[in-house]
């Protein structure tokens, strides 16, 4: 765990009473399992993505998930959201509320399609929650596993997935998981170039899993709101005996480690 500088105060916001934060990770990093837990917590108002691909659904506080998608509202936040993206965060994402901290989850993998997005967390310094997985090997491959199952998170219900075992191998190709090794890399150098001055707290997705209660202590210290024992809705996701089948992991490592690639 690390932790740069203290969260700022709500008078870079309007003098709203509410402080803003943002969980930054790559997927399959543990942003849900934060997320879920935070969202459970009686002094936070805790998004999802809401700055996705413009296609996917809008992860929004109040949007109610089980309807069909996408729900009129939905439509409409998007449009605000496209039209103008300070305006969006300004007035709805960090709309003033009665709770003490309101936060979003921004993935690596959207930062090229929301630039205005990474400057204004960087210009009025919004604390981060910055979520990285250390074996970017297995961060990798359990996002193709994802794929495959179409289950992303153990709260998903099981359908057929959208990546046949033909697009798997191609997918789990050496080239292909160097290429995501060498993304996860860039990506964490870019986070502390592009958010210096931002107050931030870094933990790893192996800690999460190694000492939660301990994790959350300090994500609560570091919010500075109520520390209490919750729980993430999400777990880690099962091994899946289908998949493991048709990926031979021991052969890619090994082709890996005689490519360098012996610290993930």
């Amino acid at each position: 765990m690390r932790r740069i500088g203290n969260v700022i105060n709500s008078e870079n916001f309007g003098g709203k009473k509410m402080t803003p934060f943002v969980i930054i990770s790559q997927a399959r990093s543990g942003s849900t399992m934060v997320g879920s837990a935070l969202s459970r917590h009686p002094g936070v108002v805790m998004h999802g993505e809401v700055f996705g691909a413009h296609h996917y659904p809008l992860n929004f506080y109040g949007v109610d998930e089980n309807l069909p998608w996408p729900t009129p509202l939905e439509i409409v936040l998007k449009k605000i959201r496209d039209h103008d993206v300070v305006n969006f965060l300004d007035q709805f994402v960090f709309a003033d509320t009665a709770r003490a901290r309101v936060g979003f989850k921004f993935k690596f993998e959207e930062f090229a399609l929301w630039p205005a997005v990474l400057d204004y967390i960087a210009e009025r310094k919004v604390p981060i929650i910055y979520l990285r997985r250390l074996n970017l090997f297995d961060r990798y491959v359990s996002d193709v596993k994802a794929a495959h199952s179409g289950v992303f998170n153990t709260t998903d219900k099981a359908n057929s997935g959208n990546v046949g075992v033909s697009e798997i191998l191609s997918l789990l190709s050496v080239e292909k998981i160097s290429q995501s090794i060498d993304a996860g890399k860039t990506y964490h150098k870019t986070l502390r170039e592009r958010f210096y001055a931002n107050p931030i707290l870094s933990l790893t997705y192996e800690n999460l899993l190694d000492n939660w209660a301990k994790c959350f202590r300090d994500i609560c210290s570091f919010l500075e709101i109520t520390e209490l024992n919750l729980l993430p809705i999400s777990e880690r996701m099962p091994p899946n005996d289908n998949f493991d089948s048709i990926f031979n992991r021991s052969a890619v490592r090994d082709a890996l480690k005689k490519m360098g690639y012996d610290d993930f």
